[in-house]
């Protein structure tokens, strides 16, 4: 699993490979989906985590939901459809989880899941408690095979105490769950698999993060374009390296600018 491109956090992956792992053995009959509640700082790797976990064990794109579309009660409807009696009963408009019936296996990422809605939280709760969804029109979808991956900001000054001052996984956890317990009930924490924390990207995870970025960009874009990308050295030179890494690196934007400020620096060669 392509996991090893997400960096700094060895140990978090670790645990979520030998989760799967254990999972796949299919030693005990699954009645509800393995989940995930990934906590952290803007930025470490959540998102990504679940998108090559679901392009890895589906060969494709998770389902998506952003919570931050989710934040008022009225918003239920747009998962689970409309009752019978009022407007809109009749359409035939897809909603998110329809492919379900038909393709069990997938991935659903919950992105910024703490700023959804108290009834939305409860909702998946129940999915993570049961398995199941019954929809508006009493459609019953099984959600036993699938894996859910919510992601959240919520907590990350805990992860920041713990990075700092623990070194074991499981002293980690424990002030991290007691700031998550601010944003959601304990409750819907219990149900999910694990519950796990992402590191904050120090400055030398940043440096491996932006020489990863530039060698498989370089290498894309020379596969692309032929010989005019000859004058792109296949690794970053060292001043080169620490000049980027001194331009971009934020502690509160994570590895975002990486991406970023890699291309610019491309492109301004290919320029010149």
């Amino acid at each position: 699993m392509r996991l090893s491109a997400i960096k700094g956090q060895d140990d978090v992956i670790d645990r979520i490979v030998d989760c799967i792992k254990r999972d796949s053995l299919h030693i005990y009959p699954r009645t509800k989906p393995l989940s995930f509640l990934l906590a952290g700082c803007s930025g470490t790797g959540k998102s990504e985590t679940a998108m090559i976990i679901a392009k890895e064990l589906t060969g494709s794109a998770p389902i998506t939901l952003n919570m931050t579309e989710f934040s008022e009660r009225s918003s239920l409807s747009r998962i689970v459809g409309v009752h019978n009696g009022y407007v809109g009963c009749d359409s035939n408009a897809e909603l998110p989880f329809d492919i379900i019936e038909s393709n069990p296996c997938k991935v659903i990422l919950l992105d910024e899941y703490e700023k959804c809605c108290p009834a939305v939280k409860r909702l998946f709760m129940r999915i993570l408690d049961s398995g199941q969804l019954q929809l508006a029109n009493n459609k019953v979808l099984d959600f036993s095979q699938a894996i859910i991956i919510a992601t959240t900001n919520a907590g990350s000054s805990a992860v920041r105490v713990s990075y700092i001052g623990f070194h074991s996984n499981e002293n980690e956890s424990v002030p991290t769950v007691k700031e998550l317990s601010g944003s959601f009930d304990i409750e819907i924490l219990n149900r999910f698999s694990r519950v796990l924390h992402f590191h904050p990207i120090s400055e030398r995870v940043y440096r491996d993060i932006i020489r990863d970025k530039y060698e498989r960009e370089a290498a894309a874009i020379k596969q692309r374009i032929g010989k005019k990308g000859d004058s792109l050295p296949d690794t970053l030179p060292y001043d080169v390296l620490n000049d980027l890494v001194n331009s971009s690196y934020n502690s509160a934007f994570g590895a975002r600018p990486a991406l970023g400020i890699v291309r610019d620096y491309i492109e301004n060669i290919l320029i010149d």
